[in-house]
């Protein structure tokens, strides 16, 4: 598999743990917190978060083909899997735009740059759920929709 560079950004979907307001990769070490302002940029944590007390940096960019480093999204919103982040942490699905270096796979793609586009509202959210995901698309300036509203893969695509 090779890792070509995308100028027109793929879109796929992925969750977040949502919590302080503010998106957070919910499996990177540490809870990678996603920028409101700017594309987060994918770095290799195979040999753990760059420190003081552990110096080793990452010996590639990402993605790598032989690595399982990047941004990760998947194609279609129901191959998402749904690992429920531990209170008070919340998990939120939405739609992401990735570019940058790209390693495809069969159900989704890992990017070197990726943003959030929206985030998908759940009915059976409590209130103050509610609240914390409309305050967190506000913040990052994008939409909170049902997943009935959405819009679908095809059109997406074109």
């Amino acid at each position: 598999m090779s890792v070509p560079d995308t100028i027109a950004p793929l879109i796929g979907y992925r969750t977040w743990a949502l919590g302080l307001g503010q998106l957070w990769s919910p499996r990177a070490p540490g809870r990678e917190r996603w920028p409101r302002s700017e594309p987060l940029r994918a770095v290799c944590l195979r040999h753990g978060v760059p420190s003081r007390f552990n110096p080793r940096k990452p010996d590639h960019t990402a993605p790598d083909q032989f690595c399982t480093c990047g941004i990760h999204a998947v194609f279609a919103p129901w191959d998402l899997e749904f690992d429920e982040p531990r209170n008070p942490w919340t998990l939120v699905a939405g739609r992401i735009e990735g570019w940058g270096r790209v390693a495809l796979g069969e159900k989704g793609f890992r990017a070197e740059l990726a943003r959030p586009c929206a985030l998908f509202g759940e009915v059976w959210w409590n209130e103050g759920t509610q609240r914390a995901a409309a305050s967190a698309a506000h913040a990052y300036g994008i939409p909170l929709v049902s997943w009935d509203t959405s819009p679908t893969q095809s059109a997406l695509f074109g």
